[in-house]
């Protein structure tokens, strides 16, 4: 593959994961007077509340699937590490040899986390909702 195509790749992949990070950082705005989320909170969401919650679980959702399958697959491709059919962990452990992700044990748990808001959310009232596991303190990039 050419430099030119895998520098595209991944600018379209960054692209992506932008758009994504724009939509969630406005829906944990949205979210930030019920935050932390309890259960008691949960079930007296408002419909508009519902709507923000939707919104942050698909983007949380969207980003780790265009980050694991694109952005780093992309970034790989580009560094010319030969990553293509690899396992996702043996790509992250990869990415945090070469300095691109600080921590690949910290991604997995992300990732984890991405697959319970998916196996949880949004008919379940009497589980504690996954976003209780959401960090009080909002991501750099959302400030």
């Amino acid at each position: 593959m050419s430099d030119e195509i895998s520098a595209l790749r991944l600018q379209e992949a960054w692209s992506e994961c932008e758009r994504n990070i724009y939509h969630l950082c406005r829906a944990l705005t949205l979210l930030d007077p019920i935050m932390p989320m309890t259960g008691e909170i949960f079930e007296q969401l408002t419909d508009v509340q519902v709507q923000s919650v939707d919104q942050f679980i698909l983007r949380f959702t969207k980003l780790q699937d265009a980050m694991d399958n694109h952005l780093f697959s992309s970034g790989l491709q580009y560094l010319q590490e030969q990553y293509e059919e690899r396992p996702m962990l043996d790509k992250l452990n990869r990415l945090e040899k070469l300095r691109y992700l600080q921590n690949a044990e910290a991604w997995q748990n992300i990732r984890n986390t991405r697959n319970k808001f998916a196996h949880d959310y949004p008919d379940d009232n009497e589980k504690m909702p996954r976003l209780s596991m959401w960090p009080v303190k909002r991501p750099r990039r959302c400030t």
